[in-house]
């Protein structure tokens, strides 16, 4: 493959771009609050070290430690706010910046690094998981780090670039297990581009030893794909959300219309490749394409059989930079300069767009449980919360103070709250609503409505009585606002903790 590699060494528009990708990301780190799963991060980094790994089975999450082990350290250092949570992933996400720089410098050549650099620091789906407390930014940086060193080894015979390029796709896959296939796809493309060579042979073997170590937590209950949410809407929906979320992000403004212009963008940049690029460009493209196409489009077939039943986007977000180079292949192809930029412009300007259209707004334009908590506040006494969705009771205890999940069958009260919030899924396009009903029975006899709160994400009803009464869990888990099951909190007031 030839290289064209023109003063790797010009960092000053890199550093530039990182500057420019930190802002970006801090700005707007506590615009949101917590999400479910960024609660359950929190629960699971709570304790010793050695109790990270062993809840890592409780909550059945399907990731190796090493996000976890890393945002443990990271509390103790910070804390538990929505900033000191998420800044650990959103500088996952600026130093991605410079990583995927030297991908496309190593590939191909500054101007190519310097694109999917930018592409890289705009990218809604790069900034989304750069602002939410989950491994999946680290699984970026990880896995772009080990596709520039996977570059570097195409034309790097030296044994040390080899072992780097080991240790850091162990890590990926540390970081995620599905960040396995796009380790795998270069290590394929590496033993056929280098003619099976020993030293490539004996590094991919030790790689598959490492790999197989990994392998013992995913035997013994993380399993892949697991998660019961994702069964909430069809396959063939959540597959065919992958193209469009890579490019745009999993809640861009008028979510169709940016997709619809997203792919047709990338099917420009085809063109171009397919058209207007040179030889060495095309082969250029195609290691990062078939690198890229491995690593989305085996766990996507394993889905489609069945051994991937929950997969998501999110399960191959380690291919965004190798996509980045792709793209960056195609801006800076030399007989199609002129057309390049204006492609690359746009493509910059939609991703812009998409960003400071949805910097502010909730997780999945849902998940407002910040938002409630402060409508709720402090009680002057005892009082039951039943919450819809029943997903909210971690996130709004980590929010209400002095409050806990009801698991005796009853208990009495003076106050019950009904809260609900929008229906977890939607379809496409569809805009998030909670439940306003215009009248709503009292959960429990000798209770009267006594005031309402509605925000844009949330609905709550609060109902008094003017003397404690008993209530059974049973009836109130039935008496939820909204579609979803519902769950219970109690409350107390804080003077009686």
């Amino acid at each position: 493959m030839a290289r064209v590699n023109d003063s790797r060494r010009s960092w000053g528009p890199v550093l530039g771009l990182t500057a420019l990708a930190l802002v970006i990301r801090f700005a707007t780190l506590d615009a949101r609050g917590f999400w479910l799963d960024e609660v359950i991060t929190i629960r699971l980094i709570h304790g010793s070290l050695g109790d990270v790994v062993s809840r890592l089975d409780q909550f059945s999450i399907d990731q190796p430690p090493l996000y976890f082990v890393l945002a443990w350290g990271w509390a103790k250092l910070f804390g538990t706010s929505e900033v000191a949570m998420r800044s650990l992933p959103a500088l996952c996400g600026a130093l991605t910046v410079p990583v995927a720089y030297l991908a496309g410098a190593e590939l191909r050549s500054r101007h190519t690094g310097l694109v999917a650099a930018l592409l890289t620091t705009v990218s809604p789906l790069v900034i989304w998981h750069s602002q939410d407390a989950r491994p999946y930014a680290l699984v970026i940086l990880l896995g772009g780090a080990s596709f520039a060193l996977f570059t570097r080894c195409l034309h790097d015979r030296r044994p040390r670039v080899l072992l780097a390029w080991v240790v850091v796709s162990t890590l990926a896959v540390a970081a995620h297990y599905v960040a396995g296939f796009l380790v795998a796809g270069e290590a394929l493309w590496l033993l056929t581009a280098r003619r099976w060579r020993l030293e490539v042979l004996a590094a991919v073997a030790l790689l598959a030893v490492a790999l197989l170590g990994l392998g013992a937590h995913a035997t013994s209950g993380g399993s892949l794909g697991n998660g019961s949410w994702t069964q909430s809407y069809t396959q063939s929906s959540r597959l065919a959300q992958i193209p469009a979320q890579l490019l745009v992000g999993y809640q861009p403004p008028f979510q169709v219309a940016s997709s619809v212009a997203a792919a047709g963008l990338a099917a420009v940049m085809l063109i171009v490749l397919v058209v207007y690029a040179e030889r060495s460009e095309r082969a250029a493209a195609t290691a990062t394409i078939v690198v890229a196409g491995i690593g989305i489009g085996v766990p996507v077939l394993l889905s489609v059989a069945g051994h991937l039943s929950g997969l998501t986007t999110r399960y191959v977000v380690a291919a965004w930079v190798p996509l980045a180079v792709a793209g960056a292949v195609a801006l800076t192809a030399r007989r199609a300069r002129g057309i390049g930029i204006g492609l690359g412009a746009a493509v910059c300007a939609l991703f812009v767009a998409i960003g400071a259209g949805s910097a502010w707004h909730a997780k999945f334009d849902r998940e407002d449980w910040r938002g409630a908590a402060r409508a709720l506040g402090d009680p002057r006494v005892r009082r039951i919360i039943v919450l819809s969705p029943s997903t909210g009771v971690l996130p709004l205890e980590q929010y209400l103070r002095h409050s806990h999940e009801l698991r005796s069958p009853k208990t009495a009260v003076r106050e019950i709250v009904l809260l609900g919030l929008p229906r977890p899924y939607r379809k496409v396009g569809e805009r998030p609503a909670p439940p306003r009903p215009t009248v709503v029975k009292p959960p429990a006899p000798g209770f009267a409505e006594a005031a309402r709160w509605h925000g844009t994400l949330f609905t709550a009803v609060l109902f008094r009585s003017t003397a404690a009464r008993e209530v059974t869990r049973r009836a109130l888990v039935g008496d939820g606002l909204g579609e979803s099951s519902a769950g219970v909190l109690v409350q107390a007031a804080q003077d009686r903790w």
